[in-house]
């Protein structure tokens, strides 16, 4: 339902289905196109297509919510 509604009137021609590897890379490729230019450098662009990247950015929510609870806390 909810897809429909975010889709309304759209043929499925005009919907991309990026979940294939070679559509996966086509939007790498890209990213490196329009990302590098803004100093983001190779190896964190390649280290972005691991799930080992994005387990450990993840984990680091912890960190930051510690600090923002301290940061409070002092507010008080």
């Amino acid at each position: 339902v909810i897809l429909e509604k975010v889709n309304a009137g759209e043929s499925e021609s005009e919907i991309y289905d990026f979940r294939s590897e070679q559509r996966k890379e086509q939007l790498f490729i890209q990213k490196e196109k329009d990302w590098l230019k803004f100093g983001y450098t190779k190896k964190l662009l390649d280290d972005m297509r691991t799930q080992a990247f994005w387990d450990h950015e993840y984990e680091l929510y912890k960190e930051y919510d510690k600090k923002i609870k301290a940061m409070r806390g002092k507010e008080l």
